[in-house]
């Protein structure tokens, strides 16, 4: 990973974690338990979900890689975390990512989310890895880089942010 890698990833990093605290700030108890519809998430089922999935992309990124010839997927990469965060397209969740009230509280759901994400922050401050030279078969995606796969879970914050933010003004 090199030092425009870095910073590019750092920001995103950032940038995605810091959407989803800002679109959480003010959400009580109540509010984050409550089912905007029949078959909805709560706002704790969503916090719930981005906490799973965090986890589960890190370590296909640094467990369940396969060797493959590195690929240049900077624009790729790039338009995942320019448009990812769109929820024009809606998408199912593996049924190893759906809510199931693993947590009692929107705090441990956010302080999940934070571990990992702090987790993974430091996985990019090393540089030493290089994610284009390894795939892995993510759950929606299928086979794609490495890198790609930090793309996604990049912006996976920030696409559930916004629905957060929907279920706030709704």
């Amino acid at each position: 990973m090199d030092q425009d890698d870095h910073l590019f990833w750092s920001d995103a990093l950032r940038q995605s974690r810091e959407d989803l605290l800002q679109a959480l700030q003010g959400v009580t108890p109540e509010t984050a338990a409550d089912r905007p519809q029949p078959g909805r998430w709560s706002i704790l089922e969503i916090v719930e979900h981005v906490a799973l999935a965090e986890n589960a992309m890190f370590l296909l990124i640094t467990e369940q890689t396969q060797p493959a010839p590195p690929a240049d997927t900077r624009d790729r990469e790039r338009l995942i975390v320019a448009k990812g965060a769109s929820r024009k397209r809606k998408f199912e969740a593996p049924p190893s990512m759906i809510p199931a009230g693993r947590f009692s509280s929107l705090h441990q759901a956010i302080d999940a989310f934070l571990e990992s994400r702090a987790r993974t922050e430091a996985f990019v401050a090393s540089r030493i890895h290089d994610l284009r030279a390894v795939t892995v078969l993510h759950p929606v995606a299928g086979r794609i880089t490495a890198a790609e796969c930090l793309a996604l879970l990049a912006v996976h914050p920030s696409r559930h942010a916004l629905q957060i933010r929907e279920i706030l003004t709704a």
